[in-house]
């Protein structure tokens, strides 16, 4: 779990937590490199302060769940390669 660091306005805090899961990928050929693969599994957000800052920025964003968080379903995928450009040059 990866937690932003946040934003404060008086009277309302809002802070941020994604999940994010990574997974090494090993080639099947003998002459590639290893690569790395990261995707965004969960995304949340809670407000805290003053109950009518609160209460605003929850009609504003949408439903509130049980626990006061927001849930998203946002989609990430991020791949980090190396390639070999030039003879065991690698970039």
């Amino acid at each position: 779990e990866v937690k932003v660091g946040g934003i404060r306005f008086p009277g309302i805090s809002l802070e941020s937590s994604s999940l994010i899961g990574s997974k090494l990928l090993i080639p099947i050929q003998p002459h590639m490199f290893p690569s790395y693969e990261f995707v965004l599994i969960q995304d949340k957000r809670q407000a805290t302060g003053l109950r009518p800052f609160v209460w605003i920025y929850e009609k504003l964003t949408g439903e509130e769940n049980k626990n006061g968080e927001h849930d998203t379903a946002p989609t990430s995928l991020s791949r980090v390669t190396v390639q070999q450009v030039k003879g065991d040059e690698g970039v």
